[in-house]
């Protein structure tokens, strides 16, 4: 094909010649930490819970809504819940140990108040989960959680068993609070 000559593209020879520079490059150590936006192996839970936690913050603010804190105690507890379900091959709000939500919680002063939480299995991809939450009536619970602006605190608890005899393999709970 044989393009216009108004659109040739130059030749090697029409081109000026740039003296070559090789620039040199100084590694320095740095303690910063490794980014959590990269998408992490089914066994990292850390990093695929500090992704939920960016994504849902993400959703807030497209929403105009504040940014909810990371709490670790809060993420201690989401976490015990999502391996509790993982380990006994069920998806309940209620722990195999009858507790609650609000029961699992942090003790903290001042103590948090109107816990909610989301929890689901199925998939390791954190937005595949936030999906599927926001994909229900603008009335429907785990939406409501996700996008409530009274709600400060969250913690993201992320387990994961290959052996699951469910199939669902990934577990998640995220739980929300105020003081």
């Amino acid at each position: 094909m044989v393009l216009p000559s108004a659109t040739r593209l130059p030749t090697a020879t029409s081109v000026p010649r740039l003296p070559t520079i090789i620039p040199t490059i100084t590694l320095v150590p740095t303690s910063l930490p490794t980014p959590t936006l990269t998408l992490a192996p089914p066994t990292d839970a850390a990093g695929r819970e500090a992704r939920m936690v960016v994504l849902i913050n993400a959703l807030r603010a497209e929403n105009s809504l504040p940014a909810y804190v990371h709490d670790s105690g809060l993420s201690d507890a989401a976490r015990g819940h999502s391996c509790d379900m993982a380990t006994n091959g069920f998806i309940d709000h209620t722990g195999s140990d009858g507790r609650s939500v609000k029961e699992r919680m942090p003790i903290v002063e001042p103590p948090w108040a109107w816990p909610s939480e989301n929890i689901a299995a199925g998939s390791d991809d954190p937005a595949a989960m936030i999906a599927l939450w926001m994909d229900e009536p603008a009335d429907g619970w785990h939406r409501r959680n996700l996008l409530d602006p009274d709600q400060i605190a969250i913690g993201v608890g992320y387990c994961f068993r290959d052996d699951d005899p469910t199939g669902n393999r990934s577990y998640w709970t995220v739980d929300l609070a105020r003081h």
